[in-house]
């Protein structure tokens, strides 16, 4: 709730993107459409925190992949704004991944980074940050791996459908993220070439042609 996702997109996508309720994409195997997002409610958030007795000298550690710097200053004023004191560490890419193959992640309480899903499937992304065997995972939760478990066990397309749904919304409800916007991919094209990406965003030239 303390996250204003259109100043997100407008600011640091500069409008070229799309909210989202949960970590779910519209496309992917397991997308729960029926999901509705967060309201932006900085005072609610508020209200919530102070009846939690959330301390005034808690400081969040929040470790951001570079690419993803304009988005987390704008998440830790939100945040900042809610009384969530938040301190950012921005890092390149491949000093993040050395800080989790020190086992060194958990020093940090959130992590932000841009991410694609190049299986356009839901296990793909919530795996990574969910599973409690992922080293990329702050979460240990048995309720999460069992679904999860199931989902990645499931041998037809519409039974993975409805475990992703299911997962989509367990992560939703138990607000497992801060869930903000997936952006609108752009491709600068010949106009003559006629080309129909995938739901990954990657191209796929085996289909392409040219007029």
């Amino acid at each position: 709730m303390a996250i204003n996702k259109k100043d997100l997109i407008r600011y640091a996508a500069f409008g070229n993107g799309h909210i989202l309720a949960s970590i779910g994409m519209p496309g992917e195997i397991g997308y729960n459409s029926d999901l509705k997002t967060y309201d932006f409610d900085p005072q609610k958030a508020k209200e919530i925190l102070r009846k939690n007795k959330w301390p005034d000298d808690f400081k969040l550690k929040m470790l951001v992949v570079d690419q993803a710097g304009r988005e987390a200053k704008i998440i830790a004023k939100n945040l900042n704004d809610a009384g969530i004191r938040t301190e950012l560490t921005i890092l390149p890419i491949a000093k993040t991944y050395k800080l989790i193959q020190k086992g060194e992640l958990h020093n940090f309480d959130i992590h932000a980074n841009m991410a694609p899903d190049p299986i356009s499937h839901i296990s793909f992304l919530s795996g990574v940050c969910f599973h409690s065997k992922s080293p990329m995972s702050g979460l240990n939760s048995t309720a999460f791996d069992e679904q999860y478990n199931n989902l990645t066990e499931a041998e037809t397309e519409d039974r993975q459908i409805e475990l992703g749904q299911e997962l989509d919304k367990f992560i939703h409800e138990q607000a497992l993220a801060l869930f903000t916007y997936q952006r609108i991919r752009t491709y600068g094209l010949d106009k003559k070439l006629i080309i129909s990406p995938d739901n990954t965003g990657m191209m796929n030239l085996k289909t392409a042609i040219y007029e």
